[in-house]
């Protein structure tokens, strides 16, 4: 709009503020529609006039002192469109003093009123332009005084947030003033300020917050603390165990978590029961069914209960009893008693028994003494619903976060009386010896009122596990020096630096006065210990939860197991587990002896879901009701870091769009006619040569290894036209392809571990502590995604700049202009996973079959030759006409495709309850899966000889292939998700096989037996397809 001559003139495009003055030199502004610089309309910008303050103050201060000059050279500076508009690159400045030339803008009349100078500007910008025309030399002379400083003007996001927040001080402080009286938090203790509140002293302190707000609460008369935040939130924190008892239980429905707490831990705690409240948390509590999202985040809620505040609790103890000798001579007096007197007779077991854990009263009361000055959860924080009175009397507003915190608690001598603060055991125990428990509101460790905590009964049995056999044979001593350890105010408290411990053996100790013999010093810092041992230890403690919640579970919705029997909470999943080194056999013996060739299992857990080798079934799952049957968010959620949220892993509207796009890109005679010349090139140039080679040094090769290496080559080309040359004669790719290579294959093993996994859920827990294989993963996906987005880059360079438009995938899409880069990234990397394994999968089958059958290799040579000879071609390769005519050799990829499907399972999710149809429940939320590799195995389908390798079976009474139902040969999947890529697969195929055995014949040198099957994203060989190439006459040589 600034740059159009309708609008603002012929000189639209010339800096001219005085189009901004009348006649007198007054300010005149135009309309906002004109000018909508600070919006217009109901959306007007509020801040207009704070802002003009602002930038007047800015510059009128500047130049009132200096003359600021650009040292960035000729040219315009470039723009960064970013939420404003900013310059690239920053904007350099040179600076001087300003020498006052006594001019003004505008001169006084004899009436008062100040008139446009119009002649001094002039003259005023004509000085400018010649002082710029002198460059640094006149500047310098004119400047005898200063130095000539550059400067970086661009305004940083630190300056801005600070100029934003300056701008809105004077709002807040005018809301602050009109706020109710009556709602204003009335700060304890704590002089307030106006607008910030109580923010400076909590700023000031924030490096010892716990210490600083427990003395604060241990001045106060009812021990509670009134707050005032910034703006007009309002805060208290309590150590009251009246007012605890009153938010966690006798008015525990005005207190919830609130929506602040919610929002900020929803991405790692989703809407688990730590991080809900009314009818979601209830529901959990209660725990009536789950789906997988939400068992997904039981687990996630349950973990971070079970790790951090096990070991923060335990950290601290430790570090407590190894500066009480006294107090660890009682607990190793006590094990030993408890060790003599149980039934074990006092063998050398390493662990205890529950019953003895028991037993072991003073070892409960001095954890539990230890968690009392040092609890694992020292804050617990709600948020108040609607205005309310704690019963001390502190006003609580609709909306104040409440607080209470149980480590000041631990420290308040109204409570606990004049040695609270003290380590003493001696406190939670009897007369008898027997431990006491105090009310959960005086002691809130484990919270209290309908949130206390369902653990605690297995947080102390952990815990008591661990001491009772740590000190039975080893005494610990801090090796941290003197003083206190540091806080860390995690979401538990930990200790600073870790704890650094030394050990030495009871057995070794003749007094506790001994001298230690030589120690180890080792870190004590139970976060983390052992990974794997952590979640082996949460898992077993999780166990009991998920019993009750099988028990509880709605029978109606229990899968129905054929054939196998299912255990209480871990269902089938022994079965699978024994089971998953011959998984894809053992699930085929298993859908053939059932009726319906269907098998229903249950996962660990709630988790059911259905495997089918019934035609019928996999028609209802990918057609007749395919909108019931989405990939699912399981299966999008382990692939998406991988996959993102292309045509392979999306559903609904976002797969609908990708989908079109990519038919319509599918169907030109264009890409076709570029897949047939790629796959050529691949094929003269390194494929040929190098099988003749191997026959002639006679070199056995791993064909399988071949055939990926060029079947990635080939799709990279198709996918987003670039060569990686792995396939090179001295298989000496580019470093950065190699490395994409290497980094594909470690993401699909990264993700086949996901879906392996027993617990669904479990990859998360490792990525979130970085755990192999998860590690590797993220360094895969850097590698992936830099050198995809690295090319995307180019594609969009080439665009822009005007350069013919490849005819790669990549080109094509990026061609139309409505794809981010990130979209346009997950399009290639999904072909390229789509066409690199497939492919090379089908023909390591297809050789390994035919090697073993040379009457099919006779009758697939001899088809090629007539095909040939037919068409007098002398070509090195064959033409799509030619391919096309090949029929027998069609069906013998098709029928080597169905006995090893590349894609030998593929699993969707239930949207609602439905029933097959051969009557198997499928419940809401369950993994439904059809097996193509045990498709081909069942008689019903395929009949007697359905497990042997029968081209003819494809071929009518005048040899012509006969394709069949998608439904009954699932291999290219059918419905509206059929592949798209399928007639490209098979010129791909038929190119490299008919050009291989017009000049070689292969021989598998790998021995007796059937090759092992390696069940990836495609169905790979194990130990690789070793080969012996025989040269024959068949063909002309190929030069190498």
């Amino acid at each position: 709009m600034a740059r159009v001559e309708d609008i603002w003139g012929a000189d639209c495009e010339e800096f001219r503020p005085e189009r901004w003055l009348d006649e007198v030199g007054a300010f005149r502004p135009e309309s906002p529609f004109k000018y909508p610089v600070f919006h217009a309309g109901p959306r007007m910008c509020l801040g207009k006039e704070m802002a003009d303050i602002q930038m007047k103050s800015i510059v009128a201060s500047v130049l009132e002192r200096f003359s600021l000059q650009y040292a960035g050279g000729e040219g315009h500076p470039g723009l960064v469109l970013s939420v404003t508009l900013r310059m690239k690159g920053g904007l350099p400045m040179q600076r001087r003093r300003q020498h006052r030339s006594g001019f003004v803008a505008g001169r006084r009349g004899e009436d008062g009123s100040i008139a446009c100078d119009r002649e001094g500007i002039r003259r005023w910008r004509q000085r400018g332009r010649r002082r710029r025309a002198l460059g640094k030399a006149a500047m310098t002379t004119v400047v005898t005084a200063t130095m000539a400083v550059t400067l970086t003007m661009e305004f940083s996001s630190s300056s801005t947030s600070l100029f934003l927040l300056l701008s809105i001080l004077p709002l807040l402080y005018f809301l602050c003033q009109r706020h109710d009286p009556k709602k204003q938090p009335h700060a304890h203790g704590l002089k307030s300020y106006p607008v910030v509140g109580t923010l400076p002293h909590f700023a000031k302190n924030k490096d010892r917050f716990l210490e600083f707000i427990t003395e604060i609460m241990k001045r106060s008369p009812t021990h509670t603390l009134s707050f005032k935040a910034l703006g007009l939130t309002g805060g208290v924190i309590t150590a009251n165990p009246a007012n605890v008892e009153y938010t966690l239980k006798t008015n525990f429905g005005n207190y919830p978590k609130g929506e602040l707490a919610v929002s900020m831990l929803v991405d790692f705690l989703g809407h688990g029961i730590f991080n809900s409240d009314g009818e979601q948390w209830q529901w959990q509590r209660k725990a009536a069914s789950y789906d997988d999202e939400s068992l997904r985040d039981v687990v996630t809620n349950f973990l971070i209960a079970g790790r951090d505040s096990t070991s923060s609790a335990l950290t601290w103890f430790f570090w407590l009893v190894s500066s009480r000798p006294d107090v660890e001579d009682k607990i190793v007096h006590e094990i030993r008693a408890v060790r003599s007197a149980s039934s074990s007779g006092g063998t050398s077991s390493a662990t205890f028994s529950f019953d003895e854990l028991r037993d072991m009263h003073y070892l409960h009361a001095a954890i539990t003494e230890s968690m009392r000055l040092y609890p694992p959860v020292h804050l617990d924080t709600h948020s108040c619903k609607e205005d309310d009175f704690l019963p001390d009397g502190t006003s609580v507003g609709k909306g104040w976060l409440v607080t209470y915190c149980a480590y000041a608690m631990g420290r308040v001598e109204d409570i606990w009386g004049a040695d609270c603060e003290e380590f003493r055991p001696e406190r939670w125990l009897d007369e008898a010896g027997a431990f006491r428990p105090e009310s959960p509101f005086k002691y809130p460790i484990f919270h209290a009122g309908p949130r206390t905590c369902l653990g605690k009964e297995m947080a102390y049995i952990q815990m008591k596990s661990i001491v009772a056999c740590v000190l039975e044979q080893f005494s610990l001593r801090y090796a941290g020096g003197e003083g206190h350890p540091g806080f860390v105010l995690w979401s538990t408290l930990r200790m600073e630096g870790g704890l650094p411990m030394q050990h030495l053996r009871q057995s070794q100790l003749t007094s506790r006065k001994a001298k230690a013999p030589n120690h180890l010093t080792v870190a004590m810092e139970l976060s983390p210990i052992s990974a794997s041992l952590l979640l082996i230890l949460i898992l077993l403690a999780f166990l009991p939860l998920l019993y009750f919640l099988y028990m509880h579970q709605d029978p109606k919705k229990k899968p129905r197991i054929h054939g196998l029997k299912s255990y209480p909470v871990v269902g089938t999943l022994p079965h699978i587990i024994k089971n998953k080194h011959r998984f894809l056999k053992w699930s085929t013996e298993i859908m053939k002896r059932s009726p319906t060739n269907t098998m229903s299992y249950k996962a660990l857990g709630l988790t059911g879901g259905v495997i089918t080798a019934n035609p019928a079934n996999v028609e209802h799952i990918l057609k007749t009701n395919f909108d019931n049957y989405p990939k699912g968010k399981l299966t999008v959620s382990i692939l998406e870091d991988f996959l993102g949220h292309g045509i392979f892993n999306s559903d609904g509207e976002q797969w609908l769009w990708q989908r079109k796009a990519a038919s319509y890109e599918f169907n030109k005679r264009s890409l076709r006619n570029f897949v047939v010349d790629t796959v050529r090139f691949e094929i003269v140039k390194r494929l040929l040569p190098l099988l003749e080679k191997a026959g002639l040094d006679g070199r056995t090769l791993d064909l399988q290894d071949v055939l990926e290496r060029f079947a990635f080559d080939n799709i990279c080309r198709v996918a987003f036209g670039e060569d990686p040359a792995c396939l090179t004669k001295e298989r000496m790719a580019a470093p950065q392809s190699a490395e994409f290579m290497r980094a594909f294959n470690d993401a699909q093993n990264a993700i086949l571990a996901r879906f392996n996994s027993p617990a669904k859920s479990l990859w998360r827990v490792k990525k979130l502590f970085n755990m192999e294989p998860e590690r590797r993963m993220r360094e895969a996906l850097a590698t992936i995604h830099g050198f995809a987005e690295l090319i995307v880059r180019e594609r969009r360079e080439r665009g822009e700049a005007g350069l013919a438009r490849g005819d790669d995938f990549l080109s094509r899409f990026a061609a139309s202009g409505e794809h981010s880069d990130e979209s346009l990234r997950d399009v290639a990397t999904n072909f390229v996973l789509a066409g690199r394994d497939t492919t090379s999968s089908a023909l390591t089958w297809f050789f390994w079959i035919v090697s073993g059958r040379p009457d099919v290799e006779d009758r697939v040579v001899r088809e090629i030759r007539a095909v040939r000879a037919s068409s007098g071609s002398t070509d090195a390769t064959f033409s799509f006409d030619e391919l096309r005519e090949m029929h027998y050799l069609h069906a013998a990829i098709t029928e080597s495709m169905r006995l090893y499907p590349p894609v030998a399972i593929d699993t969707h999710s239930c949207k609602e309850d439905d029933f097959l149809p051969d009557g198997t429940f499928v419940g809401k939320g369950w993994l439904v899966t059809y097996c193509a590799y045990a498709m081909a195995r069942v008689e019903d389908i395929w009949g007697t000889d359905c497990e042997e390798f029968r081209p003819e079976r494809w071929l009518d009474e005048a040899g012509v292939f006969r394709p069949e139902s998608s439904f009954k040969y699932p291999v290219f999947h059918g419905g509206p998700r059929m592949c798209l890529g399928k007639e490209i697969a098979y010129i791909q195929m038929k190119s490299i096989v008919s050009c291989v055995f017009d000049r070689f014949t292969l021989r598998y040198t790998g021995g007796e037996g059937h090759p092992g099957l390696v069940t990836s994203l495609a169905l790979r060989m194990e130990g690789g397809l070793p080969m012996q190439v025989l040269l024959t006459n068949r063909g002309q040589a190929v030069s190498c």
